[in-house]
């Protein structure tokens, strides 16, 4: 029996880091420096739009590190009573990145009206979360006199679990609400400078935490 506690010991926000993303600015506006244009010149038109917006693929926007101690434990069982424990406790420094996948958009997406575009953007979503192995630790391991389970499979077993609680802080910090204002910021950047005098903004709906598959790397 394997039991595991999410943020028993503690849990500690680092910080939630916003990303200028100036080089997805440059390569939205990259296929436009090749021909200056006249001030006068007519914006461009949606088709044109889209095409140079796909180009950036995933946008992210916001960035958030966490650090959380996960306290994992296994139960050595016989006859239905207990004859051995192990308890981990493991340290866990994660990174979460947010943002939008610009792919997404569509002519849906866009209402282009003379110099005047309104923008639908998708709620930012949390596109990927992954554990600095180099940065996290077993930072102490507790056993039985005897019968004590193996400790091996505790620590993946803990490593899920920092996963899934560096997420949901780095949530609960506002970090998808800053990756939605960041994303706003830059793409009103990219099309005033694209020949648009008036940018808007409407929301598709609410924020949203999606659920990719969690890794572990530097």
């Amino acid at each position: 029996m394997i039991i595991s506690r999410i943020g028993g010991i503690a849990r500690r926000v680092i910080e939630v880091a916003l990303i200028a993303a100036l080089i997805v600015g440059f390569i939205l506006w990259q296929a436009q420096r090749d021909e200056p244009k006249p001030k006068d010149a007519a914006p461009l038109k949606t088709n044109t739009v889209l095409e140079r917006i796909h180009m950036a693929g995933e946008f992210v926007t916001a960035v958030g590190c966490v650090q959380t101690v996960v306290r994992s434990s296994d139960v050595r069982e016989w006859l239905r009573l207990q004859v051995g424990t192990t308890e981990l406790l493991y340290v866990g420094v994660g990174q979460i990145r947010a943002g939008l996948n610009l792919m997404e958009l569509d002519e849906r997406a866009l209402a282009v009206s003379g110099d005047k575009v309104t923008v639908t953007l998708p709620p930012c979503k949390v596109l990927d979360t992954k554990i600095d192995v180099e940065r996290s630790y077993v930072f102490d391991v507790k056993k039985s006199l005897m019968l004590s389970p193996k400790a091996i499979h505790l620590q993946s077993a803990a490593e899920k679990d920092a996963l899934r609680e560096i997420r949901e802080a780095a949530i609960q910090a506002g970090l998808l609400d800053q990756a939605q204002k960041q994303a706003k910021m830059l793409l009103r950047y990219w099309f005033e400078a694209a020949g648009f005098r008036t940018v808007e903004f409407r929301e598709s709906g609410p924020a949203v935490v999606a659920v990719p598959a969690v890794t572990t790397g530097k």
